[in-house]
Protein backbone atom coordinates (compact mmCIF):
# COMPACT_ATOMS: atom_id res chain seq x y z
CA UNK A 1 0.00 0.00 0.00
CA UNK A 2 2.54 2.42 1.01
CA UNK A 3 5.42 1.49 -2.04
CA UNK A 4 1.76 2.18 -4.51
CA UNK A 5 1.80 5.42 -2.80
CA UNK A 6 5.42 6.29 -3.24
CA UNK A 7 4.78 5.34 -7.06
CA UNK A 8 2.33 7.59 -7.72
CA UNK A 9 3.63 10.27 -5.53
CA UNK A 10 6.55 9.89 -7.96
CA UNK A 11 4.73 9.83 -10.95
CA UNK A 12 2.82 12.63 -9.71
CA UNK A 13 5.79 14.79 -9.39
CA UNK A 14 7.60 13.79 -12.84
CA UNK A 15 4.40 14.83 -14.32
CA UNK A 16 4.23 18.28 -12.95
CA UNK A 17 8.44 18.69 -13.05
CA UNK A 18 7.94 17.56 -16.96
CA UNK A 19 4.63 20.21 -17.43
CA UNK A 20 6.73 23.23 -15.96
CA UNK A 21 9.57 22.85 -18.16
CA UNK A 22 7.91 22.63 -21.38
CA UNK A 23 5.59 25.60 -20.27
CA UNK A 24 8.10 27.54 -19.02
CA UNK A 25 8.83 30.68 -21.56
CA UNK A 26 12.58 29.44 -23.05
CA UNK A 27 12.68 33.46 -24.20
CA UNK A 28 11.24 34.95 -21.70
CA UNK A 29 14.39 36.07 -20.11
CA UNK A 30 17.85 37.97 -20.77
CA UNK A 31 18.72 39.72 -23.97
CA UNK A 32 17.41 39.45 -27.16
CA UNK A 33 19.89 38.42 -29.94
CA UNK A 34 19.69 40.13 -32.85
CA UNK A 35 18.01 43.18 -31.78
CA UNK A 36 17.49 46.28 -33.66
CA UNK A 37 20.08 49.25 -33.61
CA UNK A 38 19.62 52.56 -35.47
CA UNK A 39 22.16 52.56 -38.36
CA UNK A 40 23.63 56.28 -38.78
CA UNK A 41 23.58 57.50 -42.98
CA UNK A 42 22.55 53.89 -44.43
CA UNK A 43 22.94 56.03 -48.31
CA UNK A 44 26.78 56.07 -47.09
CA UNK A 45 26.85 52.60 -45.26
CA UNK A 46 29.22 50.29 -47.47
CA UNK A 47 28.09 47.50 -45.52
CA UNK A 48 24.31 48.14 -45.48
CA UNK A 49 24.38 48.12 -49.22
CA UNK A 50 26.38 45.37 -49.94
CA UNK A 51 24.01 43.84 -47.43
CA UNK A 52 20.83 45.14 -49.07
CA UNK A 53 22.58 43.93 -52.77
CA UNK A 54 22.99 40.44 -51.19
CA UNK A 55 19.33 40.08 -49.80
CA UNK A 56 18.06 41.12 -53.59
CA UNK A 57 20.47 38.54 -55.50
CA UNK A 58 19.41 35.64 -52.93
CA UNK A 59 15.66 36.40 -53.81
CA UNK A 60 16.06 36.52 -57.21
CA UNK A 61 18.55 33.44 -56.95
CA UNK A 62 15.97 31.35 -55.12
CA UNK A 63 12.83 33.08 -57.21
CA UNK A 64 15.06 31.32 -60.45
CA UNK A 65 15.23 28.11 -58.74
CA UNK A 66 11.94 27.40 -58.42
CA UNK A 67 11.32 27.96 -62.22
CA UNK A 68 10.16 31.63 -61.58
CA UNK A 69 11.90 34.12 -64.16
CA UNK A 70 9.20 36.77 -64.25
CA UNK A 71 10.44 39.93 -63.06
CA UNK A 72 13.50 39.49 -60.73
CA UNK A 73 14.02 42.77 -58.44
CA UNK A 74 16.58 45.27 -59.14
CA UNK A 75 18.32 46.47 -56.46
CA UNK A 76 19.09 50.25 -55.93
CA UNK A 77 19.38 51.51 -52.63
CA UNK A 78 18.54 50.95 -49.06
Amino acid sequence: MVKNKLKILALSFLEITLLLIIFTPINGYGMVVGGKTPVEDVEKDKAMQALGRFAVEEHNKNKKNDGDTSNPLKFSQV
